[in-house]
């Protein structure tokens, strides 16, 4: 699998290097191979079900316009290219729940894309770089909602891998983890698992998808003794 996914890579690098350095190959043509290559490559992981083949193949790809780069270039038909090597990664999103090859088509993307800004981007690029930023942040918006579909309850349930929590009780009022670094606030008898230490009024706690969450006024419980607690107020039921 790791071999067909290097061999992946080696053919957008010879697409792209036939396309850019030598004008081998029109751009028509180029790009026409270029989305063949992609949605073979998508084919071949989802049927094979290997994310490793995936993850070669777009890095491979990523990796092409950065070996074969001479320094100049239009930046349409490198943003261009990128668009459809995210469009490959956004077709496996649609199938299979990888999530490492989403977070690194991400990376490469913005590692790519900043770069280029930094050095590269002058204001009359605004009109043709815009609807390229626009479009990558629609695909890894609607990615990651795929990928939440696609993996089963328990490991996940919804739109989202957990929700934040805010907790009106912190340090000042003696909150602390646990003796063994474990979150001390219990919500319908399930624990709550820290973010961080304590802040000084409040604490912050995730609550993965498909576990009991508190709503704004809901009380939560906390186990602590009560001679290390400061009590802002003592009810009796």
């Amino acid at each position: 699998m790791s071999l067909q996914g290097a061999a992946i890579g080696v053919l957008y690098l010879t697409v792209f290097a036939a396309l850019r350095l030598y004008a081998l190959l029109p751009p028509i043509a180029a790009f026409t191979l270029l989305f063949w290559i992609a949605a073979l490559s998508s084919f071949l992981a989802i049927r094979q079900d290997t994310m490793a083949l995936a993850i070669l193949g777009v890095v491979g790809g990523f990796a092409a316009p950065v070996l074969t780069s001479s320094g100049g270039g239009s930046h349409v038909m490198l943003f261009s290219y990128y668009a459809i090597l995210n469009a490959g990664i956004f077709a496996v999103a649609w199938f299979k729940a990888w999530r490492l090859l989403n977070v690194v088509g991400f990376a490469c993307t913005f590692l790519v894309g900043t770069l280029w800004g930094v050095t590269r981007y002058r204001p009359e690029d605004f009109a043709t770089t815009e609807p390229f930023l626009v479009l990558f942040t629609v695909l890894y918006l609607v990615i990651p909602v795929l990928f939440a579909m696609r993996v089963e309850p328990p490991r996940l349930r919804g739109f989202v891998d957990g929700t934040l929590v805010m907790i009106g009780a912190g340090s000042a009022n003696g909150v602390a983890p646990l003796p063994d670094d474990a979150s001390p606030f219990h919500f319908s008898r399930t624990r709550m698992a820290l973010v961080e230490p304590p802040h000084m009024h409040t604490s912050m706690v995730i609550v993965p998808s498909g576990h009991p969450c508190p709503r704004v006024g809901d009380w939560v419980d906390l186990q602590r003794p009560l001679t290390l607690t400061t009590i802002d107020e003592l009810l009796w039921k």
